[in-house]
């Protein structure tokens, strides 16, 4: 436990080193836009120093047990989005990195236009959103065997994975509909479109599969439960359960209608995409707080059922 004289010693924690270092990367990069007039990426860097803020409500103290590798992981996804967009020019014409001639040193960072290198190199998009997917899901699962082990939760590996892979998932996914917002009532995020959204599922998803089974390997040790978890599920695994679901199953119905059925589920359409995603969100959202809401009696009497059982 850290000590309140050590609240603001950085190296106190490993997970504060990660997110001092996202706060002030981010923040620069909102200055140095909100200078250059880009508003749409300085509006994302500035929400990015918000989102690391609120991270850091729960993990400065470091009883989430979040990996550092995965927090450096998540914070080079987002430099690589608000740091590629924030490439481009304001408008219309070069930007920072554009030089006469092509073999100059930094060519490959010209973009000419308004979301950088989203549209110079059509695979950094997939590339930022399957990392964000890879951090997310790795730490996740990490905090999870971490948290497991110390309390004597005996979840199983397979439960892990799960844990791991859907909370990225939903994150992710939730992250979608925070671009829907943006785009569709406030004309602040310029990233939308139906072919855009669905890639990014998709790539969320792989990533996230990638993700967990990293983290389900890269920490091993004699406690790893190859069977099944204990019953009753530790009351944060069904808070879990209850948010990732919703926004799990509308992420994967919504790559695979994209993949395989070309769309022929929601026609394409990226305001019925985004409308869809939002449901999922709200009903996610709903489903949390009932199950918030019901934890006296669910939680309590599962633990007596079980205890009288044995």
């Amino acid at each position: 436990m850290v000590e309140k004289s050590s609240l603001f010693d950085v190296r106190a924690v490993p997970e504060r080193v990660p997110l001092a270092t996202m706060v002030i990367v981010f923040s620069l990069i909102a200055i140095i836009d909100w200078w250059r007039g880009l508003q749409l990426w300085a509006t994302y860097a500035t929400t990015g120093v918000g989102f690391t803020l609120f991270l850091c409500i729960f993990l400065w103290n470091g009883k989430l047990r979040i990996p550092p590798l995965s927090l450096w992981l998540g914070g080079l996804a987002l430099f690589f989005h608000f740091g590629g967009g924030s490439l481009g020019a304001a408008d219309r014409g070069p930007g920072p990195f554009c030089f006469d001639g092509y073999y100059l040193p930094g060519q490959a960072l010209c973009a000419d236009g308004i979301n950088g290198m989203y549209h110079v190199h059509e695979m950094w998009d997939g590339l930022t959103h399957g990392l964000g997917g890879v951090a997310v899901a790795m730490g996740w699962l990490l905090s999870w065997r971490r948290l497991s082990a110390h309390n004597g939760w005996n979840l199983s590996n397979a439960m892990l994975y799960w844990l791991g892979f859907s909370f990225a998932v939903a994150s992710m996914t939730a992250f979608e509909v925070y671009e829907f917002f943006g785009k569709t009532f406030f004309l602040t995020i310029d990233q939308g479109g139906y072919a855009n959204t669905a890639g990014d599922l998709l790539s969320d998803i792989v990533g996230a599969a990638c993700g967990a089974y990293l983290g389900l390997t890269i920490e091993r040790g004699e406690e790893d439960n190859e069977g099944q978890s204990a019953w009753p599920w530790p009351w944060p695994v069904w808070l879990n359960q209850s948010f990732s679901l919703p926004l799990v199953a509308a992420g994967l119905l919504g790559a695979f209608d994209y993949i395989i059925l070309g769309g022929a589920i929601l026609g394409s359409d990226y305001d019925r995409l985004g409308a869809f995603l939002l449901a999922s969100m709200v009903f996610s959202l709903l489903l949390l707080g009932i199950m918030i809401a019901l934890r006296p009696w669910r939680w309590d009497a599962a633990v007596r059922s079980s205890t009288a059982k044995d």
